[in-house]
């Protein structure tokens, strides 16, 4: 018992107490219960600590850009196309009178299954990646 998930957040706790790293806090650790083994996954969150200085803030640039590469990197696995849902009523409303490039890129979607729609930019890299081809876009 205690071998990865309560262990990483005694290793969280030191790091953020003693203001040392991923490495230095696990080796203190083990020195008192050498059998701890923080899972893979745990370490890279560590690592990820680490690297905002101890923040939890969800806003932060670096765990913004770790998001980003989850994501990037569940989407290749799946084979689809990057990029979240984002529906209009969640978006932020654009100020009244606002020329459009005051108000952002738009989001097309399809009208039928309500896909997210690339820009024409970005439609090249489909068949590179092997990503399947919404049947709107396959038409062109």
């Amino acid at each position: 018992m205690g071998k990865s998930r309560s262990a990483t957040v005694l290793v969280a706790y030191l790091m953020r107490s003693r203001r040392i790293g991923v490495e230095e806090a696990v080796r203190l650790v083990r020195e008192i219960r050498p059998f701890v083994e923080p899972n893979p996954g745990f370490l890279k969150q560590l690592e990820l600590y680490y690297e905002m200085e101890y923040a939890t803030d969800l806003e932060h640039p670096v765990y913004k850009r770790w998001l980003h590469q989850q994501e990037l990197a569940q989407s290749m696995a799946a084979k689809r196309p990057p990029g979240r849902v984002h529906f209009r009523d969640s978006e932020k409303a654009a100020p009244e009178g606002a020329t459009p490039e005051q108000a952002g890129p738009t989001e097309l979607r399809c009208k039928r299954c309500r896909y997210c729609l690339p820009p024409a930019a970005a439609c090249c890299c489909y068949e590179l990646h092997g990503w399947p081809v919404h049947a709107s876009l396959a038409a062109r």
